[in-house]
């Protein structure tokens, strides 16, 4: 169904590029690439950024969505070598837009960028500097499309600080991206922020319950890899 769908919306992307010209153009099939990736269609993915590569784009924006969207493709490749891939392209966009924090929708692939590399590095703590940087960035962007991705950053602070056993740093994080989220208007972050908090809340109180065990242990059987136990994806 979902494939369906974005099939649906390609072809509606598509149609939309058809008349446009040079970098207007490829930045709307750019839009097209992201719908495939979406829905695990890679190799189609792939396919319209060639296209887009193909015609050596020298506008801001369609450069940095093409090295914007290979980074995410690519950091879903099961490889080693992935990881690097990714930060490399998205330092690239990062690089591309840094200079453009205030001008829409510029400032908004910066943040984008940022928060793809955070996904991309070997530690945790590396993984939080970066998003810490980007939110202080976003922050003081006067671009609106960046200031918006303060809570999704925040959820993914909360993601790292619970896959490593930070419980309650990880709670406070998503405390944060709702109250962020009822702030910009960011519905579905908030109710994202609202549905992890609460499944971490049923799981304490569930393991606390069948096991008598004290807050520590309870902390150490949550750390669960996504899916088991019906674990939401932390990942997405």
């Amino acid at each position: 169904m979902l494939v369906a769908v974005s099939q649906e919306r390609v072809q509606e992307l598509l149609q939309i590029a058809e008349p446009l010209q040079g970098d207007e153009r490829l930045v709307v099939l750019t839009f097209a690439a992201r719908e495939w990736g979406k829905v695990g269609e890679v190799g189609r993915a792939h396919e319209l950024l060639d296209r887009v590569a193909a015609e050596n784009p020298t506008g801001i924006e369609a450069r940095a969505r093409l090295s914007l969207e290979r980074a995410w493709l690519v950091l879903d490749e099961d490889s080693d070598t992935a990881p690097d891939r990714a930060a490399d392209l998205a330092r690239e966009a990062a690089g591309i837009t840094a200079s453009h924090l205030d001008t829409t929708p510029l400032g908004g692939l910066h943040i984008e960028a940022l928060r793809l590399r955070a996904r991309a590095a070997d530690t945790a703590d590396e993984q939080i500097a970066s998003l810490r940087k980007a939110i202080a960035l976003c922050q003081s962007s006067k671009d609106p499309e960046a200031r918006a991705w303060e809570p999704r950053l925040l959820i993914d602070i909360a993601r790292v600080d619970y896959q490593v056993q930070r419980i309650a740093l990880a709670r406070q994080r998503l405390d944060e991206a709702m109250e962020s989220a009822r702030r910009t208007g960011d519905e579905p972050a908030a109710h994202e922020a609202a549905r992890l908090q609460a499944w971490i809340q049923d799981q304490l109180d569930e393991l606390a319950r069948a096991h008598q065990m004290d807050e520590q242990e309870t902390v150490a059987r949550l750390r669960l890899p996504a899916g088991e136990r019906g674990a939401p994806d932390l990942n997405s």
